[in-house]
């Protein structure tokens, strides 16, 4: 042991420091190179001193203490950086030191001197640096976190900068921060908490992610920041509280106040945690990539945030909501979240929308500087759209999610209409008696939560494996409303198909309880539940239960393709007579949920017809030639044929004399 450590054992007190401190370390391993040296009262064997100087070691790096850096930082200061250790992890005053050190070294001279020279412009420039870390929490971050997959230091973009500004603008206590994925949102706002803990370690911060993994995980994150050397050389007081247990999913400062709670917790998105005194809350990706397809995973998250995590707010006057997210579904948590804020639903919410621009040919332009980021965006708008819609337009709104283009009518007129072409007029007299002649099905999708209507559509099957939608409602109804409709309509002699999955599947139940009552064993005959499973050419269910996006997938074939016709009327456009959904309410709202989902606030009606094609899937054909006809979508949009776009080339051009050709081929897609 060095004279230097001896002399430091005998000065110090001779009460023995608080277990769990870095003082308290030190003692053991001061005490154990005394013994090691033949200093102490035991005489034990070398190799037993080293094993336990070894374990206080490790058991004080298992409290986050370093003890050679306790160590090193007790030697002089130019000897520490001999010992390797770097300007921009010494404090102040150590720097002070080393600096005051090469000042009297007046003797220096020549290559020693200029050496001395640039030691002393590099410490001015570090204390500099320290000071200017500590005045902006963007110059703290840049100081102090380093990139997640390089480890290089942060090149801070305007972006960037707008997401500090708008987290320290006491404005609005709340903010929401919309950006593409790997944009550095998480690694930004690491370094706020380090700029928040530094100024206040009173505080309390929710860290909230989708998963209580990924939320520890970016606590451990802000932890290793918290201990590491260079936050410590700019803000040393800020220290972790090794008297008070530390695990994966929380830590806690030394702070003035004594507080049962954490610093810092994670949670996931529908974690269990309790108490209500968080001054911060950082929900960070709530929605997981999944909320696309899975409808109770999006309520449930939406309803925790709400009802649970919003509520453990300390003081709604000064308590702070940082939301940042990458939207991936039109009514999941962060879309509704930016709904209400639009709607002043949410004074105090401020939200910020950053998107991936685009140059005059298309070519993505990335918000930030990264190699092959542009080629990759550039990939996944050529080979996914709808993702890149989502992920870097921040619209998921997009027309590009629309699995539906178009969907074909039968006249209900028969083919009477005076705008219904000579030519067609049989052909939709034998579709409306086909249709009015098929089989009834009526299909129910039960409301399985306050904000759904129970969705009632009547289709006809034909024996040709056509089916036509007779008529559509949506019922705001309370259950034995409901239950007393599907009871009349029975009585009708009406096949009826009922939704039993998911919520709804205690729902049908239910119901089938009743059915049994009031219309006997029999019903079984006339009333069917189905599941979500998908069914084969023999209709028999085999295979997992499909998301309803999967659903609408597998049945928008059979819309586009005339399989499944909706109830249509004409109506004269600029193209000519065109057949278009009848003026219905419910036939309506039916034929905008199918050509506008998932861009719809109620899609009951979608469930409706997935059902229904689903459940007949052996019997619709798969592809028939209905006679197609452009949809008007009024004057600014003219959807024409191709066999029109060269009939009208050819005759601007003379080579057709007028009238050459019939108006049932010029208005025929090609």
């Amino acid at each position: 042991m060095s004279d230097d450590a001896a002399s430091l054992s005998q000065a110090a007190d001779v009460s023995e420091p608080a277990q769990g401190t870095p003082e308290y370390y030190q003692r053991q391993l001061d005490r154990l190179e005394l013994e090691l040296e033949g200093k102490g009262e035991s005489k034990r064997d070398a190799l037993d001193i080293k094993r336990e100087y070894e374990t206080w070691v490790a058991l004080a790096e298992s409290k986050g203490i370093d003890m050679r850096e306790i160590q090193v930082s007790r030697l002089d200061p130019l000897r520490q950086l001999l010992q390797g250790r770097q300007l921009i992890e010494m404090q102040e005053p150590e720097l002070l030191k080393v600096r005051d050190s090469m000042d009297a070294a007046e003797a220096l001279s020549g290559a020693e001197g200029e050496i001395k020279k640039k030691w002393i412009e590099l410490i001015d420039l570090t204390l500099e640096l320290q000071r200017r870390a500590r005045s902006h929490p963007a110059l703290l971050t840049i100081y102090v976190v380093r990139c997640q997959s390089t480890g290089d230091v942060l090149r801070m973009a305007p972006m960037h900068m707008e997401w500090f500004a708008a987290w320290n603008d006491p404005g609005y206590l709340n903010t929401v921060i919309l950006a593409p994925p790997g944009t550095g949102k998480t690694t930004c706002l690491f370094g706020q908490d380090l700029w928040d803990l530094a100024r206040d370690s009173r505080l309390r911060i929710l860290k909230q992610c989708g998963d209580l993994n990924t939320a520890e995980k970016r606590l451990a994150v802000v932890r290793l920041y918290v201990v590491s050397k260079r936050f410590r050389a700019v803000c040393p007081h800020v220290r972790l509280d090794s008297r008070l247990p530390d695990n994966a999913g929380s830590f806690t400062l030394m702070r003035t106040n004594v507080s049962q709670d954490a610093t810092m917790e994670a949670a996931g998105a529908t974690s269990n945690f309790q108490g209500a005194g968080f001054d911060i809350i950082e929900p960070d990706d709530l929605c997981p990539l999944k909320v696309r397809w899975e409808k109770s995973t999006r309520d449930r998250i939406t309803q925790a945030f709400t009802g649970v995590t919003l509520m453990r707010r300390r003081d709604l006057t000064r308590s702070k909501v940082r939301y940042i997210a990458t939207p991936w579904y039109n009514d999941d948590t962060t879309n509704r979240l930016m709904r209400e804020i639009r709607d002043g639903k949410r004074p105090g919410w401020r939200a910020l929308k950053f998107v991936v621009r685009e140059d005059v040919d298309g070519i993505p332009i990335p918000p930030v500087d990264r190699p092959g980021l542009r080629e990759e965006l550039l990939a996944l708008k050529r080979t996914d759209p709808v993702m890149y819609a989502c992920a870097c337009k921040m619209d998921t709104r997009d027309k590009l999610l629309r699995k539906l283009e178009r969907i074909h009518y039968y006249d209900v007129s028969g083919g009477t209409d005076p705008l219904c072409p000579v030519e067609q007029r049989d052909y939709y007299r034998d579709l409306l008696g086909e249709i009015r002649g098929g089989q009834k099905w009526r299909v129910f999708d039960p409301a399985a939560g306050g904000a759904d209507k129970t969705g009632d559509v009547l289709f006809a099957k034909t024996v040709r494996g056509r089916a036509g939608v007779l008529e559509a409602n949506f019922y705001g109804l309370t259950a034995d409303k409901v239950i007393e409709a599907v009871c009349g309509y029975a009585q009708k002699d009406e096949n009826i198909l009922i939704e039993s999955q998911g919520p709804a599947k205690g729902i049908a139940s239910m119901w089938a309880l009743y059915f049994t009552q009031k219309l006997g064993p029999d019903f079984r005959k006339q009333i069917f539940f189905s599941g979500t499973r998908i069914r084969d050419s023999a209709g028999q269910s085999s295979g997992q239960n499909l998301a309803k996006e999967q659903r609408y997938f597998n049945c928008s074939p059979l819309l586009s393709s005339g399989v499944v016709l909706l109830p249509g009327k004409w109506e004269s456009t600029e193209l000519g007579p065109s057949l278009v959904c009848v003026e219905d309410p419910g036939l309506q709202e039916l034929n905008d949920q199918l050509l506008n989902y998932p861009d719809v606030t109620n899609d009951d009606g979608v469930d409706c017809m997935s059902l229904f094609c689903n459940y007949h899937a052996g019997d619709l054909v798969r592809s028939v030639e209905p006679l197609a006809r452009p949809r008007a979508r009024g004057p600014a949009h003219r959807q024409t044929s191709t066999l029109y776009r060269v009939y009208a080339a050819q005759l601007a051009a003379g080579r057709l004399p007028r009238g050459g050709v019939s108006e049932a081929e010029m208005f025929s897609a090609a």
